[in-house]
């Protein structure tokens, strides 16, 4: 972990002497705002995009995820129908650009799954803070593997006609995870309204491929307050998910997982200048066979527009 911290400060170091930061943010996702504590059940990322030419931006970013089984009591559970337990820690990369209204994103992952990724004593740190008993089963997760991941995405803003004068627009996307970790492709569809809707790619999650609030245009930032609201679905095809299929050249547990995966949420959000806080929600159908039950969680996103 230190080793990310220090090349991402490093970068962030190196480009801030170039190019101009637009853009710095972080979020925090985790499911227990529903009082579940399953599935992806945590994750945060810190990051910030900085200019590099004129509709062009990089970004880097660090985080860490967290996966666990529905049942974490027993010592012996039956993982071939339970989802594993497994982390994953990674730095990210991305290059972004801006056509008119279409944002295509390219970005790269280089991480670790497994106990390298320290999930097993972050959550058990976590469960003696609250009083909660300690989770079981650890010793079984997925094991270390590196993890090189390239995702692309694409998203085209559509501007709507006002509704009873506030802002509305709709965001469609598109994309595709390449890699160790997941192979996937994903497309959705964004609407949002409210007052002083802002001109941008619409709210992020940790796991989207690309940096969907870049902006067109900051010409809302001249008003102080902004408030917004949105609904989203997407559907996804999974053909490979190292945290449901398991190790890709070693034996660990794995679930049989499905192959069909849709997600759907609201979102609100609320600027005061240039901070802004955002609070989305994912629903998302089953993702393995056996799995008894749907799973939501909540991401909770700071950013702060230079």
């Amino acid at each position: 972990m230190r080793f990310f911290l220090l090349l991402l400060t490093f970068c962030g170091a190196l480009i801030a002497k170039q190019w101009d930061m637009k853009d710095f943010y972080y979020v925090i996702e985790n499911d227990a705002d529903w009082r579940t504590d399953r599935d992806y059940t945590y994750g945060s990322e810190i990051g910030a995009l900085f200019v590099y030419e004129k509709n062009s931006y990089v970004s880097f970013s660090f985080a860490h995820q967290m996966f666990t089984p529905n049942d974490f009591d027993e010592e012996d559970k039956d993982f071939s129908k339970e989802r594993p337990y497994a982390g994953y820690m990674y730095a990210g990369a991305g290059y972004h650009v801006v056509r008119g209204d279409t944002l295509d994103s390219f970005n790269l992952q280089l991480g670790i799954v497994g106990p390298s990724a320290k999930m097993e004593q972050v959550q058990k740190f976590i469960h003696s803070l609250i009083g909660a008993h300690e989770p079981l089963g650890w010793d079984k997760q997925i094991r270390d593997e590196p993890i090189l991941q390239l995702n692309y995405e694409r998203r085209d803003y559509t501007p709507i006609r006002p509704w009873f004068g506030n802002r509305s627009s709709l965001v469609r996307y598109a994309g595709a995870n390449l890699g160790n970790a997941s192979v996937k492709g994903v497309t959705g569809v964004y609407y949002r309204v409210g007052w002083n809707t802002p001109k941008d790619f619409a709210q992020r999650r940790i796991d989207y491929r690309g940096y969907p609030n870049l902006p067109i245009s900051d010409t809302h930032l001249k008003q102080k307050y902004a408030l917004t609201f949105g609904v989203w679905m997407e559907t996804s095809v999974v053909l490979r998910d190292i945290f449901l299929d398991g190790n890709t050249l070693k034996d660990s547990v794995s679930v049989k997982k499905n192959t069909i995966v849709a997600k759907g949420g609201f979102s609100a959000s609320c600027r005061y200048k240039r901070f802004s806080i955002d609070y989305l929600r994912t629903f998302s159908t089953k993702k393995f066979k056996t799995q008894s039950y749907y799973h939501h969680y909540g991401s909770l996103y700071f950013s702060y527009r230079f």
